[in-house]
């Protein structure tokens, strides 16, 4: 990682020690974390700690200069580089909120979405220069300066999930995955035209091994009879992704796919979602053009049981998960030993994540594209409000009914 990477890293609200993440400015709490689990220090933590300082520093040194930029104008924004869903619901957002083009976002200079700035976010001044980039990172340590999207006092980090799972849910020197962010969403108009008589149906099976995360893929063969039934719709079916082996299965299905490396497949891409009649995938990356399009969906392998779900025309078939004596644990069960939120393999010890079946994604996307009434109507009060599970479908509960009790 560059240095001007690692400036962007460092310059993040907060810190991921595990199964939560504190504040970075909060080093008490960070002083106690680190002898309560005996960390060493070494090179990496020292020179993360000079360039923090670095930053803090320079927040003081820079200040004239920033607010000369705040009384023209400027705002910052900084979003996370390395998730593509934060950064296009984010960015949205704030292009329907602000008005202006005064808004400055460092990015680093290995930006991976950096061809998608000028295609949806030209108005936007996005600042990859590793002078100017320390400046404003430095900067956005001052909250005046700041861009906030949701009104909470601290930054709302992944705000499109719910909260990690943490004894002390009030505690503000936590960050929290916090569900309360969906009445802002819920204000802002994403409406939009779709300007096609053709019927477009996107496929998006989510498959990355990069981020020590499998637990949260697919797999592509599960959608082959859900895609069969929407050619039988005379739906034209489109795919796309960067990665060479689910491009391969997907040209086995015969449905229209797209390597986004290319960057002329990623206007492709945004226009087509653009047209879309149908979803079907992953609520992860590009599957959050939904939110933006307002996309009817069906949402398959979800392992984040409290994801906040903007979409209102959504539903989601969600994952399950087996003990280690291979039986599946009920829902309630899963909140109990609170597995609800689990995000990196290292989480699933002696447990076996199963992925939704080509039977759940077949049912759910007949019944929704022949307008049967997909809703559940029985509630079940071990269910936070905000859980996935009370977004179902009717046929999954119903191949399913057992998990949805104590069992």
């Amino acid at each position: 990682m560059n240095l001007n990477n690692r400036l962007f890293y460092t310059s993040s609200y907060y810190i991921d020690v595990g199964k939560f993440k504190i504040f970075r400015n909060n080093y008490l709490k960070r002083v106690q974390i680190f002898l309560k689990n005996k960390y060493k220090l070494n090179k990496f933590i020292i020179f993360e700690l000079c360039l923090e300082f670095f930053l803090k520093i320079g927040s003081f040194f820079f200040l004239p200069l920033g607010l000369i930029f705040y009384f023209l104008g400027y705002r910052i924004y900084v979003v996370d580089p390395y998730s593509f869903g934060d950064y296009i619901i984010e960015l949205h957002i704030i292009k329907k909120k602000f008005k202006s083009n005064k808004i400055l976002i460092p990015i680093p200079n290995d930006f991976m979405f950096k061809s998608y700035n000028k295609l949806l976010f030209k108005k936007f001044n996005f600042i990859d220069n590793l002078f100017f980039t320390p400046i404003l990172l430095s900067l956005n340590y001052w909250r005046f300066f700041q861009i906030k999207l949701f009104p909470f006092k601290e930054k709302v980090v992944e705000a499109k999930h719910n909260k990690y799972m943490i004894k002390d849910y009030n505690n503000p020197h936590y960050v929290f995955k916090e569900f309360e962010t969906n009445k802002v969403l819920n204000k802002i108009n994403f409406s939009h035209n779709k300007f096609s008589k053709e019927k477009i149906a996107i496929i998006n099976p989510r498959f990355l091994n990069t981020r020590n995360n499998l637990l949260r893929n697919s797999e592509i063969q599960n959608y082959s009879k859900a895609i069969k039934f929407l050619k039988s719709r005379k739906f034209s079916i489109f795919m796309f992704s960067d990665n060479d082996k689910i491009i391969k299965k997907a040209q086995r299905l015969k449905i229209n796919i797209y390597n986004i490396k290319n960057k002329k497949n990623q206007i492709t891409q945004i226009n087509t979602f653009k047209k879309c009649n149908f979803y079907l995938g992953s609520y992860s990356g590009m599957g959050h053009f939904t939110d933006v399009y307002e996309i009817p969906s069906i949402y398959t392998d979800e392992i984040f049981f409290n994801a906040q779900i903007f979409n209102k025309n959504s539903y989601v078939i969600p994952k399950k998960i087996k003990d280690k004596n291979n039986n599946i644990i009920s829902y309630k069960k899963i909140y109990n030993m609170k597995l609800d939120n689990l995000f990196i393999d290292k989480e699933i010890k002696n447990l076996k994540v199963i992925n939704s079946n080509s039977i759940e994604i077949l049912n759910s996307t007949r019944d929704y594209l022949n307008k049967k009434n997909l809703k559940v109507k029985k509630v079940f009060k071990y269910l936070p409000n905000y859980s996935v599970l009370h977004k179902v479908p009717l046929s999954y509960y119903k191949l399913n009914k057992k998990l949805f009790y104590d069992c």
